[in-house]
């Protein structure tokens, strides 16, 4: 989207030779309003993807996993929730307690069909809290520069 204010920026303040000021703008404007319904569409959807109905937990579980990925430790195709919760566990003792607590609530809700209610909401969003705490950084900077020289 700065890309695109950029280009428009750009394009507004650069003059054209003078032989060919009279005929380009007429072209230029058109090009551009005919671009203006595609942006539209596509922030639409962009917005429509952010907020697609998925339940609260399955947000938290997902931020959970960008969390892990950021720390270093990419969930693999072929982790279950647990085997992940355990590695992230083992990387990161400090946070074991939020990221059991989110992993097991995913799983109620997923696997065995209960939903889970508010008061266990509120506490895995106060999980997600405390993991995103900056007590943690230095422990996944660590990690993810220690993951990162094992692919070197």
């Amino acid at each position: 989207m700065l890309r695109f204010m950029a280009t428009c920026a750009n394009w507004l303040f650069t003059r054209p030779p003078l032989d060919k000021k009279r005929t380009l703008w007429p072209m230029k404007l058109m090009i551009w309003l005919a671009a203006i319904p595609g942006f539209m569409i596509f922030c639409c959807e962009w917005f429509r993807q952010r907020l697609k109905s998925s339940s609260d937990i399955v947000q938290i579980y997902t931020a959970l996993l960008r969390w892990g990925n950021i720390g270093g430790l990419k969930h693999e195709h072929n982790e279950t929730p647990l085997e992940y919760s355990d590695r992230l566990g083992s990387t990161f003792p400090r946070a074991q307690s939020e990221i059991t607590l989110i992993i097991n609530l995913f799983q109620q809700e997923t696997y065995a069909e209960q939903v889970v209610d508010k008061e266990q909401f509120y506490k895995a969003q106060s999980a997600l809290k405390r993991l995103r705490s900056p007590l943690l950084w230095p422990a996944r900077l660590y990690s993810k520069f220690r993951f990162m020289e094992k692919l070197i």
